[in-house]
C-alpha cells in the first residue's frame, strides 16, 4: 500500500556488493495514542524510506539520464516495475549507437554495483521502422489505407524479428562488456507498436 514497487525489487536496488543496505529511517508517532502501533509506524516509515532511497539512488546512478516511471501490470504483463529510460535505435537498425553505448555504461555499472538487480529487456519496432524497411527494399511508401494495411501485414514478421534482435543486442552488450550474468537479463516478447511518437527502442524494466 505504501510502497508502489515489489519489496524485493526495492531491496535489490539498495543492496550493495557487500550485501549491505545503508539508509536512514525517521520514525515519528504519539505513543500516548491508544491506537498507536509501533509495528505500523515502523512499516510505514520503512516503506517511505525505501521508496525515497530507491528513487534517489537511481537518479544519482543514471544521471544525466532520467528515471522513467512506475509501470502497471497491464502495460507489461508483470508486477509493478520501475521502467528506466529506453535504449534507442535508428529506424530499421539493430546496432547500438555511440549514445546508446554510453547509456548502457550506466546500466552496466548499476548492475555491477547492485548484484541483486535483474532487468527485463523489451524490444519494440515502430511504424518508422516499417517505412525504413520499405525504403531499403526499394519499394514505394504506401499511400492508400489499403496499401498501408497490406504492408503492415507483410512486414509484421520482419518487424518482430527486428524488435527481438534489438533486445538480444542489448543483452549481449551487457554480458560481454560488463560481465553481467545472463541469468539477470530477461527478454520480453517483441512488440510492434502503432505509436508514432516514440522511437524504435528496447525498454528496460527492473
Amino acid at each position: 500500500k505504501q510502497l508502489t514497487m515489489p519489496l524485493d525489487t526495492a531491496l535489490s536496488m539498495l543492496t550493495d556488493k557487500n550485501d549491505d543496505i545503508e539508509m536512514e529511517i525517521p520514525i515519528k508517532g504519539n505513543v500516548n495514542n491508544p491506537d498507536f502501533s509501533i509495528r505500523s509506524v515502523v512499516n510505514t516509515a520503512l516503506a517511505k524510506a525505501l521508496k525515497g532511497s530507491v528513487t534517489t539512488y537511481l537518479l544519482y546512478a543514471l544521471q544525466p539520464y532520467g528515471l522513467a516511471y512506475m509501470a502497471a501490470e497491464a502495460a507489461y504483463g508483470a508486477a509493478t516495475a520501475v521502467v528506466l529510460e529506453p535504449v534507442k535505435f535508428k529506424e530499421g537498425e539493430e546496432t547500438l549507437s555511440s549514445d546508446s553505448k554510453k547509456y548502457l555504461e550506466r546500466i552496466g555499472s548499476l548492475m555491477q554495483e547492485r548484484p541483486g538487480i535483474r532487468v527485463q529487456l523489451c524490444g519494440f519496432a515502430t511504424p518508422s521502422d516499417r517505412l525504413k524497411l520499405i525504403e531499403q527494399g526499394g519499394a514505394e511508401k504506401p499511400k492508400s489505407k489499403k496499401e498501408i494495411q497490406e504492408t503492415t501485414k507483410l512486414y509484421q514478421p520482419k518487424l518482430l524479428g527486428l524488435a527481438k534482435k534489438r533486445a538480444s543486442v542489448v543483452k549481449a552488450h551487457l554480458i560481454s562488456t560488463y560481465k553481467i550474468g545472463a541469468d539477470r537479463l530477461f527478454s520480453c516478447l517483441p512488440k510492434v507498436t502503432k505509436e508514432t511518437g516514440k522511437p524504435p527502442r528496447v525498454e528496460l524494466l527492473i
